[in-house]
């Protein structure tokens, strides 16, 4: 059944195929975006990028900033660096468009068939429309989560 819906013609379309799959990574981005908090790991990548530029320690807690820690190495500050230079909404847009390309490539590159990779791609579609629903209501993210209050007590 499956196979038969995918075999569609415009299934074979990569233009169709690419604009369904950045279209909906787009929208769910920016559906986190009025949240705030929903965006905290970019937050980290972000302020790891300036306290390397600062010469700062990169493993402490900066409450004033985000609610984690910087967990990655040294070097992904320099590939945050790009993304950090722009305001931290358009950053994170940016942010996830370039996932959402890496991914798609990477997909493309799998040398499946064609219904095969266009299931694949509508099923990440839909996780990204997923994520994009997904929005806590205002005031759910105001508690720390246990990861959080490790990290200040840790501090």
């Amino acid at each position: 059944m499956l196979r038969v819906f995918f075999r569609r013609p415009i299934f074979k379309n990569p233009r169709f195929v690419g604009f369904v799959w950045f279209a909906t990574a787009l929208v769910a981005c920016l559906l986190k975006l009025p949240v705030g908090r929903t965006y905290n790991n970019f937050m980290i990548y972000r302020a790891s990028f300036f306290h390397a530029l600062e010469l700062k320690d990169l493993y402490i807690y900066y409450p004033n900033e985000y609610h984690d820690r910087f967990l990655y190495g040294i070097p992904f500050t320099a590939i945050i660096a790009p993304f950090s230079l722009f305001s931290p909404y358009i950053g994170m847009l940016l942010w996830c468009l370039a996932n959402s390309l890496l991914l798609y490539m990477a997909i493309r590159k799998l040398g499946l068939v064609d219904w095969k990779q266009a299931f694949v791609f509508s099923f990440r579609a839909a996780g990204f429309a997923a994520v994009g629903a997904s929005i806590p209501k205002a005031g759910t993210l105001t508690r720390a989560s246990p990861t959080t209050k490790a990290c200040r007590s840790a501090s």
